[in-house]
């Protein structure tokens, strides 16, 4: 894709909402991922921070498509929640 299709691609995504932002819905994140239903609101508002920290949740970002961007936040706190869980039960030695 040349430099003029990339920007118009990204223009269009861009449309679809005015902030340019996904807010985390804590429910959405439950039922996509049920294992971790035992996380309360505040917990999992937490991992969403962590997760913007890692991509950028701004009109700015790359990542145009919202529900892409959603998509790949909500993994981002799925990971990082396995791997909390993962501690939790005494691994210390998590993803050798």
């Amino acid at each position: 894709m040349n430099r003029m299709a990339m920007l118009q691609y990204r223009s269009q995504q861009s449309k679809g909402d005015p902030t340019g932002i996904v807010e985390l819905d804590p429910n959405r994140f439950k039922e996509a991922y049920p294992q971790f239903n035992m996380l309360n609101d505040t917990q999992l508002q937490m991992l969403f921070v962590k997760a913007c920290s890692l991509l950028n949740n701004t009109k700015c970002s790359y990542v145009k498509d919202l529900a892409e961007r959603e998509m790949l936040l909500f993994l981002l706190m799925a990971h990082m929640a396995m791997i909390q869980s993962q501690i939790n039960e005494g691994n210390s030695a998590v993803g050798l």
